[in-house]
């Protein structure tokens, strides 16, 4: 557990272990060349989260903590605030917004285009709070429009988030969703999950899931409660985090090939193994494991 500043890509200051150190000057490099004041890279580690907030000028702030990741971003953005307040240093113009910058290069998309998280990418991209809670509502099913309509932003602002997804290689798009396979996923809104009846209880999901994202955790120690993916949905909205409908049913059917969840009434066949693996749809795009 500590804290670092960083200036220029060297460390000003600094009571993190070594092992983090060249890590950290990787990502403050990255966050230096293409981040804005405020953008934040979250590295997750068994036992901590290491954050690192672009500050004021040529500086980065981390801190390493183990707590909720929104917390941690929240702590060291307000840091990064005061360094500011301190330095009396203005913000820098990203290298991505100069003219001539490659990460501007033109992404050529259309309100039609579906973005689809790709299964398997490595990246590490500077991200603000609006392209993360994007990234959120990103189900494989909903185009452009959509996504704009849920999240009451304009089209524009919708297709600027994606293209720098797209660049950055974490999502690729195809045309429009059919139409059966919206509806057939949709018919699952109403049907009540529950936890499988070979597990004990909820502690036992969570154990199973381990570093998994919030809104996967939240849905698994609800689970004894038998609730339909409609009321989930709305447990997680009144937890303060963003999903659409057919995001929480992905996350609910994740649940259950993993043999944490199962349709109210559903039986296991004998001899039909609990996964302890998180399928590509349940694992949060942002928050890397090291190991």
């Amino acid at each position: 557990m500590g804290a670092a500043l960083i200036k220029g890509g060297e460390i000003s200051f600094s009571t993190l272990p070594g092992a983090k150190i060249a890590l950290l000057r990787l990502i403050a490099k990255r966050l230096e060349h293409i981040g804005r004041f405020g953008d934040y890279v979250v590295k997750k580690t068994p036992s901590s989260s290491l954050i690192a907030v672009k500050g004021p000028g040529p500086y980065v702030l981390a801190v390493e903590v183990r707590g909720p990741d929104g917390v941690l971003i929240s702590v060291a953005t307000r840091l990064a605030l005061k360094l500011e307040e301190s330095l009396g240093v203005g913000h820098d113009l990203p290298s991505d917004q100069k003219p001539g910058s490659s990460s501007h290069a033109p992404v050529s998309l259309s309100p039609n285009a579906v973005p689809v998280i790709k299964p398997v990418f490595s990246a590490e991209i500077a991200i603000d709070a609006d392209v993360l809670r994007l990234l959120r509502h990103v189900d494989g099913l909903s185009d452009v429009r959509a996504l704009a309509r849920a999240l009451g932003i304009t089209q524009e602002e919708a297709l600027s988030a994606i293209a720098r997804l797209v660049r950055a290689g974490i999502v690729h798009v195809r045309t429009r969703a059919h139409e059966e396979e919206d509806r057939a996923l949709l018919k699952l809104a109403k049907v009540a999950y529950e936890l499988d009846e070979r597990l004990s209880g909820p502690d036992e999901a969570l154990r199973m899931l381990g570093s998994a994202d919030d809104i996967l955790r939240l849905i698994a120690a609800n689970l004894h409660r038998g609730l339909t993916a409609v009321d989930y949905k709305r447990l997680v909205e009144e937890a303060g985090l963003d999903a659409s409908l057919p995001s929480i049913i992905r996350a609910l059917e994740s649940l259950r090939s993993m043999g944490i969840a199962r349709r109210k009434g559903e039986k296991r066949r004998s001899g039909e193994g609990v996964r302890r693996d998180i399928p590509p749809t349940a694992i949060s795009v942002l928050l890397t494991t090291i190991h």
